[in-house]
């Protein structure tokens, strides 16, 4: 019995995808400013949550789509591969500073911001 409760163990671990896919997905905003390096700073809004991954990905491509129609160009918007974040920069006139946020698409067990008491 206890073999078998081994594997069932290891199983569990070694395919994360599955759990994921019955979890809530939480849409991150992180934001971060450099203008002023002395004061730079970065920080998450709350996030907000959607039912499945699908749901959280077409916020992040709806945002992307808005980005890319009315930017300017001091304006850049960097979509991940896996679709599930995306990286929208404006920049200083002088391109030596930037205001930026990222969006990130993550199952409700994982928190971005580290274990509890580093945020």
């Amino acid at each position: 019995m206890k073999i078998a409760a081994k594997l069932v163990a290891l199983a569990l671990v070694l395919a994360p995808s599955s759990a994921w896919a019955e979890c809530a997905w939480m849409l991150w905003q992180e934001e971060q400013d450099n203008i002023h390096p002395a004061t730079a700073k970065k920080a998450w809004i709350t996030p907000l949550a959607y039912r499945d991954r699908a749901a959280c990905v077409a916020v992040i491509a709806e945002r992307v789509k808005a980005w890319e129609q009315g930017r300017s160009a001091r304006q850049e918007v960097r979509p991940a591969a896996n679709d599930t974040a995306a990286e929208f920069i404006t920049w200083t006139t002088d391109r030596k500073g930037f205001v930026l946020y990222r969006l990130h698409c993550l199952p409700d067990t994982v928190d971005p911001r580290g274990p509890k008491g580093s945020h």
